[in-house]
């Protein structure tokens, strides 16, 4: 194969043959979006709106109030990951008893202590009268889009504009016990178990990258390669989007690897959006199949 490798012959016929491997790949240079990590697997977004998955049959296991005496507000905890998130929509199963003819109010908090903070980042508001007395998904829009910071915690609050009314107020539909769902009774917050199939919207900026994560569809599909240097959020950074990317650590050699359900990361097993990225030829090197 050439005189940098080696070879066995028998009679002068040569059986075998190898060669000292060349590491190379296919490089671009792209805008991050957000801070990468050098090994991260990135996404290129077309700035369109990501929408997660929102299944209706899952939120209807019991109903959870808004706005009467007893349960003033109700929060759903969110907890943002390794990459902050822009979001746009909320998506959540609602309803009304009575006749309430205010509005309904969603707010992104703060976390504090583990209780909303008190304090609004951003608001959206629905019309009681768009209603019915029957569950459906409704989406609610934030204009403009709200950023949410990474690895933090975060609560969407939902509570009524005008009077508590035992006779009149909302409803969502709430899965089973262990959820995320926390009420307020006028006085303090307590847990009650009962969680939302809510689900949020993500919003990314026309040619940034951002980490992928194959538990959302948008995330996945538009795989792209692997940040081959670590960069801020605005910089340039160099993208491997063909061959071999130097920057992994852990792989098992020979092993084939998948997006993970969690941002920018592989794994040897396929995650929510069954994505082939790669194929470890080291312990720190991911040969980039990139197929379905």
């Amino acid at each position: 194969m050439g005189t940098n490798g080696a070879s066995l012959s028998t009679n002068g016929s040569k059986i075998l043959s190898w060669a000292t491997p060349v590491v190379g790949s296919t490089r671009s240079i792209y805008l991050a979006g957000e801070a990468l990590t050098a090994g991260n697997a990135v996404f290129a977004s077309a700035g369109t709106e990501i929408k997660t998955s929102f299944d209706a049959s899952l939120v209807n296991a019991t109903t959870q109030r808004v706005g009467d005496t007893t349960i003033q507000k109700y929060a759903l905890s969110v907890s943002v990951g390794g990459t902050a998130i822009s979001v746009a929509h909320i998506n959540i199963n609602l309803f009304k008893t009575g006749t309430p003819a205010d509005n309904l109010v969603f707010a992104i908090q703060a976390d504090s202590a583990g209780s909303p903070s008190g304090t609004d980042i951003i608001t959206a508001t629905i019309a009681g009268t768009t209603f019915t007395t029957g569950s459906s998904p409704y989406t609610i829009t934030f204009a403009p889009a709200q950023t949410l910071s990474t690895s933090t915690a975060y609560w969407v609050v939902l509570s009524r504009s005008g009077a508590q009314d035992a006779s009149n107020y909302y409803n969502y539909g709430a899965v089973n016990s262990g959820g995320n769902g926390y009420y307020y009774n006028g006085t303090a917050w307590a847990y009650t178990g009962w969680g939302s199939e809510f689900t949020l919207d993500y919003s990314y900026t026309t040619g940034s990258i951002y980490k992928t994560n194959a538990a959302v569809t948008g995330m996945c599909n538009g795989f792209l390669g692997f940040v081959n240097t670590s960069a801020a959020a605005g910089a340039n950074v160099t993208v491997d989007t063909t061959g071999i990317n130097t920057s992994q650590s852990g792989l098992t050699t020979g092993g084939q690897y998948y997006l993970a359900n969690s941002y920018g990361a592989v794994l040897s097993s396929a995650g929510t959006c069954s994505r082939k990225v790669g194929i470890a030829a080291t312990t720190t090197q991911i040969l980039i199949t990139n197929i379905w």
